[in-house]
């Protein structure tokens, strides 16, 4: 279509329409920068942090927000950068108790997500736990009778039907575990990039450790 064919006034959509995606992008490159800084610096929560990263850079509260999967490729190129001497045993103390708790949770079949298993861990990270189709009620006898101490955790926009947040004492570490009723509740809770963030089970988060552990030595 030449320009003499278009319609009045579309000369110039797709041209606004690519700059709008390009500052989108840049947007949200921001706040993911800006939000794993605050979580270098000991902010585990991720929404806090990206929300405090909006008010840092000076965005309007309808800035374009990066999910959790960006926020936390932002971290590891961070780690990358301006991880501490110190860093790597941190990580792997965080990794043991990892596997740890995947032990003590083993019935449940759970998945660990987040940082620890990406290698984007800092000293201050959540152990981050996946499980599915498991009933609320008898997970929470299960950490009763493992004297494992536990809150409620908010479950945010998502339904409470299909979705149940746990904050659960691991001292000296704390786990974030969610439930999800179902595998079709996991995946219309979470977004596109957060559905596909990896997850392991015990036998590959321990095999995954063993490389990680390789590289850094």
């Amino acid at each position: 279509m030449t320009s003499r064919d278009r319609p009045p006034g579309t000369e110039g959509r797709s041209g606004r329409s690519s700059a709008g995606s390009r500052s989108e992008l840049n947007q949200r490159t921001r706040v993911a920068q800006a939000a794993a800084r605050l979580i270098a610096e000991g902010m585990n929560d991720y929404q806090a942090a990206k929300r405090k990263a909006v008010s840092q850079l000076g965005l309007s509260g309808h800035a374009a927000m990066p999910d959790d999967a960006e926020v936390e490729a932002a971290l590891h190129l961070h780690q990358s950068l301006f991880g501490s001497s110190a860093l790597p045993d941190a990580v792997g103390s965080l990794q043991q108790a990892a596997l740890a708790a995947l032990e003590r949770l083993a019935q449940f079949s759970p998945w660990l997500v987040g940082p620890i298993l990406s290698g984007a861990a800092t000293a201050y990270t959540d152990i981050e736990i996946e499980i599915v189709g498991v009933e609320p009620k008898i997970f929470e006898l299960h950490l009763l009778s493992q004297a494992l101490p536990f809150a409620l955790s908010p479950t945010g926009s998502a339904r409470q039907d299909l979705v149940s947040r746990y904050v659960i004492n691991f001292e000296p570490y704390s786990i974030r575990c969610t439930i999800f009723r179902t595998e079709a509740a996991r995946h219309t809770t979470l977004s596109g990039s957060d559905r596909r963030r990896e997850r392991a089970q015990l036998p590959e988060a321990r095999a995954r450790f063993v490389t990680q552990e390789a590289t850094r030595s």
